[in-house]
């Protein structure tokens, strides 16, 4: 089973194709477009989306991380959130054209995951390195255990498509997109 998980955000979004037993990343990649904000960012992914989907494999599921808010455990009830709700549109927007541009099986599925759902109450750090664990991915050490990860080496048989720019953020992006793929290969064949 072939599962293609994707971690959109408006300013690069983290896919990859995992599957098999044990789970292997087939490819990997993000949509990167650090220099373009808002909508033109936005636009800029969905284009690169379009030109990279008719090269991927056909997939059993499409897992998507479905946008979430978080209200700061410090603010009064009713006080107004700190997450601007047209973020949370663009970023819905990416999922939506990554999951419409992947190719699905017949009588497959695409699935829409909040992020407490595929990596409960880990750290960004935590998730970081169960993933690699689980894939047999290289981490460099950070200074904090519950930091993002921020220099990775992929398996060697992991198709990996970099991005360009000098940013290391994008290995969350992607770290996680794998985690969404392992967490609905997980719930699909305990």
């Amino acid at each position: 089973m072939l599962v293609l998980g994707i971690d959109p955000d408006s300013k690069g979004s983290g896919w990859a194709i995992v599957g098999g037993d044990p789970p292997r990343v087939q490819e990997a990649g993000i949509f990167d477009t650090r220099g373009n904000t808002g909508i033109l960012g936005v636009e800029k992914q969905i284009l690169a989306i379009r030109e990279l989907a008719p090269q991927l494999p056909e997939v059993d599921h499409i897992a998507v991380e479905y946008p979430q808010h978080y209200r700061n455990p410090y603010q009064r009830y009713g006080a107004p959130m700190k997450v601007n709700p047209n973020h949370l549109m663009m970023i819905a927007a990416v999922g939506g054209a990554v999951a419409g541009a992947g190719k699905l099986k017949a009588g497959g599925t695409v699935s829409l995951l909040r992020p407490a759902e595929w990596k409960g109450q880990r750290t960004k750090g935590a998730t970081h390195r169960y993933v690699c664990r689980v894939v047999k991915w290289k981490y460099g050490l950070t200074s904090h255990p519950g930091n993002a990860l921020t220099e990775v080496i992929p398996h060697k048989d992991s198709k990996f498509h970099p991005w360009t720019g000098s940013s290391c953020k994008p290995w969350s992006e992607v770290l996680d997109a794998i985690g969404i793929a392992l967490y609905l290969l997980k719930k699909n064949h305990p």
